[in-house]
């Protein structure tokens, strides 16, 4: 007894996602060769080439010839890929329909990117008004300034830090006048 419940052991229903032989004939018209056409099917299907090319009984790197080789299985395959996305689309619905939120967020970034797209601030920092800046990031950007004009030496990084955050000190004004020349130029 198989999973139908008829006598047939050997016949196995086959998932959404795995092509029928009926449907590898019917898929493809173009492409003539059996073993092409069953490739696209199970690929159409799939969108895994190592998947397909197990399904179709071909070594992956045939595919490939293929598609080097032979213009209309490039066309077709062009044609299968547009189906294994919208399959893959679809599943990934009904994921997200389901209650699979990470299913459902993917989704709307890619439906809505205008809403849900990753957002990242891009500051100009010519344009920065140093006033409205917490006292970590103004000491952020003292320290990436520091470590730029300074090329990296930690040494002349802390000594020209001690000089600019003393009280009263004399050579604060020369090492700001150094570090600006000293970024100018790179």
């Amino acid at each position: 007894m198989n999973a139908n419940g008829s006598g047939d052991a050997s016949r196995v229903p086959a998932s959404p996602l795995t092509p029928t032989r009926a449907a590898a004939t019917a898929d493809f018209p173009k492409i003539s060769h059996p073993k092409k056409r069953a490739f696209l099917a199970a690929f159409s299907r799939c969108g895994s080439l190592s998947q397909a090319a197990k399904r179709a009984k071909v070594d992956r790197r045939t595919h490939y010839n293929w598609l080097r080789e032979d213009p209309a299985y490039r066309e077709a395959f062009r044609q299968a890929t547009i189906e294994a996305g919208d399959a893959l689309e679809d599943k990934m619905a009904e994921l997200a329909h389901d209650g699979n939120v990470t299913a459902a967020i993917f989704l709307l970034k890619g439906l809505r990117p205008e809403k849900y797209r990753e957002r990242y601030e891009h500051t100009n920092l010519l344009e920065l008004d140093p006033d409205k800046l917490t006292a970590q990031q103004l000491e952020n950007l003292l320290d990436a300034w520091l470590l730029q004009a300074y090329r990296g030496d930690k040494a002349a990084v802390a000594e020209a830090k001690r000089a600019l955050l003393s009280d009263g000190s004399e050579q604060a004004p020369t090492v700001i006048e150094a570090t600006a020349v000293e970024i100018g130029s790179t």
